[in-house]
């Protein structure tokens, strides 16, 4: 290979590392602020167009990764709004749009609506929100669909140079439906039903307008808008979900009351029951001020899981609504594991458990997110959230930590034994898939802890690997797209294992790159970890 060509590769390599490191340290300090609404907008769109990509045939998914790649180097960059456009470009391909059909449905798909607030009391449920742009859709750049100026891609509600006087007018839809875990999903469930309140607005670009839900009752609730005024208006816009707390006010004070007698760090290490308990009074807190968040929560469910818990840390005593009871409920749980000093936040899914068979224990599947990601990432837009419909499918224990680029807070064998302590884990099947910077991270925990991995899947990346007799015992599934910018670290993975003699399946998938690799790759990592626990 010419000189040349190696000093360029090797250059390509470094800037993609400069920019995930800077990435993700960005996206991690703003995501209090602004920066959390603009990844929701990303996240809502990747999982529509990830559940389009599951559907399509290989001709339209082939089509769609050109856009993909430029919405994955965009977000990389910090272009977001760019990346919500790319994003959307991809999701008309793997649907076969294309032209001027394409271009006329993106000026559609570029509207949000952002909230102050999605934790409302069910007394006064006065949603204030407003509408603006998340980006401007190719050549008509500050222009709207009657073609006046309106706000840039910011989405700061500010009108672009050379604007009218007024915002522009629109005529909006808003819809509630009935909670589900993917707002997505309900969107698409659905078409053709009758929402449980409908309401038509007037509203103007960047100012704030208020809706009354009078008449729901206390819940969480998916919120879906449609303009009207378009033409055509036949796309739902991305919004994001609100729930009704009742006794608003005596449960916030009894919550900040509790937050206050519980600030001072205690001389002995948090349980994971008083960790959890911090973590969820945390996060309410920051709902309750109005802090975006990347994804939907269902405000209602949390409060009421937070006051279950401190109910059974005063009771100091196991009853049929105590923590030991929640957490063994089917479904998702955010949750702080502690162990020692250290703590770990963490989402899992915990399937149906036979409580007949006291010594069955679940094997346990842990998923490691990458740079510029989040614990939510392999629940809802990684694949759409299929690893955990498969995990859970099978009956095993989802689990998948939140991470940052210095690493984790407690190592595998530590959140393990944490989990142990609260559900039937079998410590000797635990599974481990890593996604990108989530490789990287599963080859040094395997590379420490070789003991404690059972088998484990690298996907769009690698990391360094430690030789041990141990390590040479590990089934490990390396994977990359063949247009995935971290295929040369799956290759390189890939002959460190052979080298050391560990056991080893490698694939490259064909019009893939770097975020589609996890869905890409989903059946045969199940598969493969399958074989593996015959």
């Amino acid at each position: 290979m010419p000189m040349t060509t190696q000093f360029l590769r090797k250059l390509t390599v470094q800037r993609t590392v400069v920019c995930l490191v800077f990435a993700w340290f960005f996206t991690s300090q703003v995501c209090l602020g602004q920066g959390a609404a603009e990844r929701y907008q990303l996240g809502r769109r990747l999982e529509r167009f990830e559940r389009a990509w599951q559907e399509a045939p290989s001709e339209l998914r082939a089509k769609s990764t050109a856009s993909l790649e430029q919405a994955v180097q965009s977000f990389f960059s910090l272009a977001l709004s760019r990346a919500g456009r790319m994003l959307d470009q991809a999701w008309l391909e793997v649907q076969g749009i294309e032209g001027a059909q394409q271009s006329e449905q993106l000026q559609r798909l570029r509207w949000k609506l952002e909230p102050q607030t999605t934790l409302l009391d069910v007394n006064e449920p006065l949603l204030r929100a407003r509408i603006g742009t998340f980006y401007e859709a190719e050549g008509i750049e500050g222009r709207n669909i009657e073609g006046r100026n309106i706000e840039g891609g910011n989405g700061q509600g500010q009108e672009a140079k050379g604007g009218t006087e007024s915002p522009q007018e629109l005529e909006l839809e808003l819809n509630v439906w009935p909670w589900d875990d993917s707002p997505a999903k309900v969107m698409m469930a659905q078409i053709g039903k009758e929402p449980l309140i409908r309401k038509t607005i007037q509203v103007r670009l960047g100012e704030t307008f208020e809706v009354d839900f009078k008449g729901l009752s206390a819940g969480d609730y998916v919120l879906t808008g449609r303009c009207l005024s378009d033409e055509a208006g036949k796309h739902d816009w991305i919004c994001p979900s609100f729930s009704l707390v009742d006794r608003f006010e005596d449960r916030m004070t009894r919550m900040d009351r509790w937050v206050e007698a519980h600030r001072k760090e205690s001389k002995q290490p948090d349980s994971t029951v008083l960790s959890t308990a911090r973590f969820l009074a945390r996060e309410i807190v920051r709902g309750r001020k109005g802090t975006p968040f990347e994804i939907d929560l269902p405000w209602n469910k949390l409060l009421g899981e937070f006051e279950q818990i401190i109910e059974s840390l005063d009771r100091q005593e196991p009853n049929e609504e105590s923590f030991a009871a929640w957490i063994k409920q089917p479904g998702w749980k955010w949750m702080q594991l502690s162990q020692g000093r250290s703590t770990q936040v963490v989402r899992i899914e915990v399937p149906l458990l036979d409580f007949k068979d006291s010594s069955s224990k679940l094997p346990v599947l842990i998923a490691l997110h990458g740079a510029g990601g989040s614990e939510n990432m392999f629940f809802q837009t990684y694949g759409a959230g299929r690893l955990v419909e498969l995990g859970k499918a099978r009956r095993w224990i989802v689990v998948s930590p939140r991470q940052t680029l210095t690493g984790l807070n407690l190592d595998l064998p530590e959140m393990v034994q944490a989990l142990s302590e609260h559900l039937p884990v079998d410590s000797s099947r635990v599974m481990v898939v890593g996604h990108s910077m989530g490789a990287a991270q599963a080859m040094a925990q395997v590379s420490k802890h070789p003991e404690s991995v059972t088998m484990l899947a690298a996907l769009g990346g690698g990391g360094n690997v430690r030789d041990s007799e141990a390590i040479r015992k590990v089934p490990f599934y390396v994977a990359a797209g063949e247009r995935d910018f971290g295929k040369p670290r799956a290759k390189s993975l890939r002959m460190q294992l052979e080298r050391i003699g560990c056991p080893v399946e490698y694939r490259e998938y064909p019009d893939v790159e770097h975020m589609v690799i996890v869905q890409a790759a989903l059946d045969d990592v199940f598969a493969f970890f399958d074989k593996g626990l015959r």
